[in-house]
């Protein structure tokens, strides 16, 4: 994998993970973005994974959303009250260590 396409990928999980999160919190892309002051428009890109993501809109948007901002980077995968079935997702797996074997969930998860 090129360093463009990592880069997408990046943009695709980030826009997943809002987009999730948001219809979670039963918001509309309008709404969440008044709330971070951006046009709508700009949360449909976003979600998309066509747009740029600045780190001083990821603050604001985790504000938003009321999450971490951990949260954007990682997806919903945790207890109540952030909890989403993982079925509806196609979450991406990039190794950083050079490892390409995905990590096994534990019997908890």
């Amino acid at each position: 994998m090129n360093n463009a396409e990592e880069y997408k990928l990046g943009r695709q999980v980030i826009g997943i993970n809002v987009g999730a999160i948001r219809k979670q919190r039963k918001l509309s892309q309008a709404k969440l973005a008044e709330s971070i002051s951006v046009d709508r428009s700009y949360v449909n890109q976003l979600e998309g994974g066509k747009e740029n993501v600045t780190v001083d809109i990821l603050v604001k948007l985790a504000d938003g959303l009321d999450v971490p901002l951990t949260t954007l980077l990682t997806g919903l995968h945790l207890d109540p009250p952030y909890k989403l079935d993982r079925a509806a997702f196609n979450y991406a797996y990039v190794p950083l260590d050079g490892n390409s074997e995905r990590p096994r969930a534990s019997k908890d998860e």
